[in-house]
């Protein structure tokens, strides 16, 4: 059995691939912002302080195999108009969460562990609709990784992305947008996505396992995206 830790698992993403990994026989570890009686780890990622001492702790008593940076968001948020705010709000919510939680765990990754950030094809590819600040952050992100891929090679750790296209499920985002403008999903599925579909978290989490088997010990840096064609 592989230990799992996800960021931002309260709910959304997260929360469905926790399930999924369950149900696959991971042990997985849960990790929000919001107190909840569904996280086993309660943080804001942005603050680093914090962060390093809940997962020193943690950490010391508990190893991880697959340490999975989900928290982010490209949503907008409400409230907020200068360019620096939302530039500033993106960073913390998408790059930020990530560096902390990466430079939190490093010193317990041992040979074998894998860290898989989930990303973004807006890191790839303007998608209209996308905030630029959104789009900067992720592509942050990726960079990140990637630079620790090469860094942390010489001691058999492995650092991958995941980036993917528009994701649907019960409760997510594309499902409200389907209710509320069902001709403009339709038009965009058929215009903008060669595939014509939307992914799904169960492949998602199918990438996640491909990537912590055996068959993939030699993949690191990686960024597989999963979009239906979207970003070509």
């Amino acid at each position: 059995m592989k230990n799992v830790l996800i960021s931002g698992s309260s709910k959304g993403l997260g929360q469905m691939l926790t399930s999924i990994l369950r149900n696959e026989g991971y042990k997985v570890f849960t990790m929000g912002r919001t107190p909840s009686a569904d996280l086993d780890l309660v943080v804001d990622l942005t603050d680093k302080e914090a962060t390093n001492v809940l997962l020193g702790t943690f950490l010391s008593e508990n190893i991880i195999d697959i340490l999975i940076c989900n928290a982010g968001t490209g949503k907008m948020p409400f409230g907020i108009t200068s360019k620096q705010d939302l530039l500033d709000y993106f960073y913390d919510k998408n790059f930020l969460t990530a560096k902390n939680l990466v430079n939190a765990c490093m010193p317990f990754l041992k040979p074998k562990s894998l860290v898989i950030a989930i990303s973004s094809i807006v890191a790839l590819k303007d998608i209209e609709g996308a905030p630029k600040e959104y789009t900067f952050a992720k592509r942050e992100l990726n960079k990140m990784i990637q630079n620790l891929a090469a860094e942390q090679a010489s001691k058999g750790i492995r650092f991958n992305i995941i980036s993917p296209g528009n994701i649907y499920f019960s409760g997510s985002r594309w499902e409200e947008i389907s209710n509320e403008k069902p001709e403009f999903v339709q038009r965009m599925l058929r215009d903008d996505v060669p595939l014509h579909n939307f992914i799904t978290p169960d492949e998602i989490a199918a990438a996640i396992i491909y990537l912590s088997s055996e068959n993939s010990r030699n993949i690191t840096g990686l960024n597989l995206v999963i979009d239906g064609g979207q970003s070509l």
